[in-house]
């Protein structure tokens, strides 16, 4: 999965944003079906996010893709985490605004400063993580007023230590927001304390009459 902007288009009125069409699988309805309202609210400025835990091979890549690949008039920004990148601090951040950097010289000094420090856009000291997620949050808020943004992170338990507290951070603060913050990764010790206090749905395997049906 790349990171990648999905620009506004004519799709059919079903694959609106929150809208019902058809899933691609069986056996996934409530997973779906939570996303999709979480995408719907953030039309009205009430955004917010989910954590999907689930063991490696369960389904939590699929889940999010049938999620988002049908999304229409919305800023869709992909995200995955790597392995080789874990000591890095703040790469996956780097990759996230990527795309919304436009919108970074709106944001306060104190915050821009320091997003532009952690995406390595600009020399300085470590940047406060608080800074960085308030700079990331400012991001959103701004791209959202255009259209809801909505970014998936997937395997996040490959993510830096200091990417995953700036998703918890905002995944904490995205209420009153047009976004939506969606994050998938295996139940480690890592991914439950940084990212505390983001809503958490478990991913079960599907029982053997949903796995034939796929």
């Amino acid at each position: 999965m790349h990171d990648r902007d999905v620009e506004p288009d004519a799709g059919p009125p079903q694959a609106a944003l929150g809208g019902t069409a058809r899933p691609p699988f069986f056996g996934r309805d409530a997973e779906l079906s939570r996303i999709r309202s979480l995408c719907h609210h953030a039309r009205n400025g009430r955004g917010g996010s989910l954590l999907l835990l689930g063991e490696p091979g369960i389904g939590k890549t699929s889940v999010l893709q049938a999620a988002t690949r049908d999304l229409r008039d919305v800023l869709l920004v992909e995200v995955r985490g790597y392995e080789a990148e874990m000591a890095m601090p703040f790469a996956a951040v780097q990759r996230l605004v990527r795309p919304l950097l436009s919108h970074v010289d709106l944001l306060p000094e104190q915050h821009r400063h320091a997003l532009q420090v952690a995406s390595g856009r600009t020399d300085g000291h470590p940047p406060d993580r608080f800074l960085v997620g308030l700079g990331v949050l400012g991001l959103l808020a701004s791209a959202g007023e255009a259209r809801p943004v909505v970014c998936a992170v997937d395997d996040a338990h490959l993510l830096d230590a200091e990417s995953l507290d700036v998703l918890g951070f905002v995944g904490r603060r995205l209420e009153g927001e047009s976004a939506v913050l969606l994050i998938a990764g295996r139940e480690t010790t890592s991914i439950v304390s940084h990212v505390a206090g983001v809503p958490t749905m478990a991913v079960a395997g599907l029982p053997p009459t949903s796995r034939s049906d796929c």
